[in-house]
């Protein structure tokens, strides 16, 4: 009579009743779990966990209101999709709505203690303070709005907030606030990406570790002293907490986005362990699909613009190959990138959450 409860289901036990009573109840439809030890129950009750905390999650799409994003024509486009699969809802608004907030975030003594917080704790610094003010105003506006609109995740689409001139008008760009976002565990994608977010929020939730994200391209083979194919990963968009949000934060710089010296974000070593383990992860368009992969990191550099750092992977099955499968699998470009081998874990999460996992190796 337990099935009336409505609930999942789960026994612990070595013998041979809970593989009758867990196949019987799946049988006839309901949700039920085995499990040999409490090292088993607890990760299915990790994974249970991280199915609510996913229909539990708001993201704030700041968005230029176009089907697809310009720069990422594989971001998940079926936001009703979403909601009915996973119970993610979304408050989807013209990112110029944003400079309300911004223009009514003065920078007060709060930010400026906030500024020098940074440029005081960083190793090297590659900006004036104002302009750190400037992406700290930002990155209050968003947080403000999120609170607004009762929302937990955000995304912005990159390409059009700049041609729009507000950045430069106002000399700000939105990487640092994805860094900050994503080191207080919230999910914060460039470019209105919804497949990388997807993958971010899982990994997030799971692992309660932050994430790189960036975009993978191929570095051939004698390229920069490398002797084989190797995938490099650049964006501008590093976090401090890869290791985990309850161990130290590793060690950053703060450099400039722009040529002309304004647009701050971090510069974090994601090789000061050589031959890192990584995973790799994206959803396809359709939002029920998860590429993930294993890698080992086998250099970092800073570069004085634009997206960085560059870190450089060999991808365990090839990172040509990886390419391939990313673009005829439907899943697209840019990449989440979590510390240490997860691919079982997400296999397991997905078994739970309600999206398929393909490795790639």
């Amino acid at each position: 009579g337990i099935e009336r409860l409505h609930k999942p289901i789960s026994m612990i036990n070595l013998g041979p009743t809970p593989i009758d009573l867990i196949g019987y109840y799946r049988d006839i439809g309901l949700e039920a779990y085995m499990a040999h030890d409490f090292e088993e129950y607890n990760k299915i009750l990790t994974y249970m966990q991280v199915r609510k905390a996913v229909a539990n999650t708001k993201v704030l799409i700041l968005s230029n209101t176009e089907q697809t994003p310009a720069s990422v024509n594989t971001s998940t486009y079926d936001l009703t999709n979403l909601f009915m699969r996973y119970g993610i809802r979304n408050n989807r608004i013209d990112f110029r709505q944003i400079m309300k907030y911004f223009n009514d975030t003065p920078v007060d003594e709060n930010i400026e203690k906030e500024a020098t917080a940074l440029v005081d704790g960083a190793r090297k610094v590659d900006i004036e303070k104002n302009y750190v003010c400037n992406d700290l105003r930002y990155f209050h506006a968003v947080r403000k709005m999120m609170e607004d609109y009762d929302c937990n995740a955000f995304t912005t689409p990159c390409k059009e907030l700049c041609a729009s001139r507000l950045p430069w008008e106002n000399k700000f760009v939105p990487c640092l606030c994805h860094s900050l976002n994503k080191d207080d565990r919230i999910p914060s994608a460039c470019e209105e990406d919804l497949a990388v977010w997807m993958a971010m929020m899982m990994m997030m939730y799971l692992t309660r570790q932050s994430v790189f994200m960036g975009n993978p391209v191929l570095v051939l083979k004698g390229r920069q002293t490398f002797d084989h194919d190797v995938l490099e990963i650049h964006h501008a968009v590093p976090t401090r907490k890869m290791n985990g949000f309850d161990k130290p934060e590793q060690e950053y710089e703060l450099a400039h986005f722009t040529t002309h010296g304004w647009g701050t974000h971090y510069h974090v070593d994601m090789n000061e362990n050589e031959g890192q383990v990584v995973t790799f992860g994206r959803f396809n368009r359709r939002g029920n699909k998860m590429m993930v992969a294993v890698g080992h990191t086998i250099g970092c550099e800073f570069r004085p613009v634009y997206c960085s750092p560059a870190v450089y992977y060999d991808v365990e099955g090839g990172a040509r190959e990886f390419r391939q499968a990313l673009a005829n699998g439907g899943y697209g470009h840019h990449q989440a990138i979590i510390y240490g081998n997860h691919v079982k874990e997400l296999q397991e999460l997905g078994k739970v959450v309600g999206f398929e996992v393909e490795y790639f190796h």
